[in-house]
């Protein structure tokens, strides 16, 4: 049994990766395991795991560096894994300060630093780059070893820290968690589900476009657009509120993970067309993951990740998402054939229970972290 700390200085202390999936099955491997966050204000115990997060507004990156240091003595830790660069340069510090022996992981889920230059405008995009990259580069090397969520991010760590072990542990949803919930279609009634951040770039108007003319193809049901998740912009706020006086459409605020599959239950398909740019394209959508298990056919942006992943797809289609007449065709086949829809529902559910899910990915967690204290 190893103390470890999950350690991250942008989620939330029950991120689905960090909580739900690290935590909690390290925890049940004997591991005592302690999450930290520098992004709410938690003290206690849950599921086996200690919560010991903090929240500063306003606070600069040295002062949040020094509250790090001070929580991270308090679990005397064997090891820390880290969600961000910020988060293993503070361990890193605590490391050299307390605790030499201290095993330090990388957890890359993102495409750094591109998640952050491709923000900026002009010369500040190209500068933030490189800076960012350098530091990356730097801090990847202070890691014992790094965790990469998927294979076409590992190439970059392969390259910039080429003696660090590695090992790809997915996005994978806990089948304990995401359970099947068989499609029953309404002779008149057909429910599309989109989850997710509503903004542009992830296709929520596009999305919002294909509901509205589907529903006027198609007169004879009635077309129910169910949206889970959030905005973050006000233009698409309005366009929301514009769009619902002439479609069917339901919003539920962000939900916890757990409950995530109560709210897909209802859907009959599931649907993402997200713009195709370098970092979608080169990412893996996490929610295709959690409908599959939820046996809920798709219908995607054809980007190159799921491309790469799946070497036939059915249980759903890759489309363009610029294209909305190839889109809505598609959804007019589930529309029309219930037998294509529950086949589509098996074929996703059975990919999960194969492959797909968390159960897998962990024991290779655990796997991958008792090597640095077996050697």
């Amino acid at each position: 049994m190893a103390r470890i700390i999950l350690l991250s200085t942008g989620h939330p202390p029950k991120d689905d990766r960090i909580f739900h999936k690290f935590a909690k099955f390290l925890a049940n491997a004997d591991h005592e395991v302690t999450i930290i966050t520098s992004t709410a204000e938690i003290k206690s115990f849950e599921d086996g795991i200690e919560f010991n997060c903090f929240f500063e507004p306003g606070v600069n990156f040295w002062q949040k560096l020094r509250r790090i240091n001070y929580n991270l003595p308090l679990c005397n830790p064997e090891m820390v894994i880290c969600s961000e660069p910020f988060a293993l340069f503070s361990a890193f510090v605590f490391k050299l300060k307390k605790n030499k022996k201290l095993k330090l992981l990388l957890d890359v889920t993102e495409w750094y630093p591109e998640n952050v230059a491709n923000k900026k405008r002009g010369l500040n995009k190209y500068a933030t780059y490189f800076l960012l990259y350098f530091l990356n580069l730097l801090v990847s090397n202070l890691a014992n070893g790094i965790i990469i969520g998927e294979e076409l991010k590992k190439k970059r760590y392969d390259l910039i820290a080429p003696f660090r072990k590695k090992e790809v542990i997915s996005y994978y949803p806990p089948l304990s968690l995401f359970n099947v919930s068989s499609v029953v279609r309404s002779e008149n009634i057909f429910t599309i589900c989109f989850a997710g951040l509503l903004t542009s770039d992830r296709g929520f108007e596009r999305v919002l476009q294909v509901a509205e003319k589907l529903s006027l193809r198609n007169p004879d049901v009635k077309i129910r657009l169910k949206l889970i998740g959030k905005f973050i912009d006000k233009g698409m706020e309005e366009l929301y509120r514009n769009a619902s006086k002439r479609t069917g459409i339901e919003l539920v605020n962000w939900v916890s993970y757990e409950k995530l599959p109560e709210e897909l239950a209802e859907a009959d398909i599931c649907v993402d067309l997200r713009e195709i740019n370098f970092i979608y394209d080169n990412s893996l959508p996490i929610k295709i993951f959690e409908y599959l298990a939820c046996g809920k056919p798709v219908v995607y942006s054809r980007l190159k990740s799921l491309k790469n992943l799946f070497s036939e797809i059915d249980f759903g289609y890759l489309v363009n998402p610029y294209e909305e007449g190839e889109t809505i065709k598609i959804i007019e086949r589930y529309i029309n054939d219930k037998e294509l829809l529950r086949f589509h529902s098996q074929n996703g559910r059975q990919l999960a229970e194969i492959k797909y899910n968390w159960e897998i990915e962990g024991r290779r967690l655990v796997l991958f972290i008792e090597k640095f204290f077996n050697a």
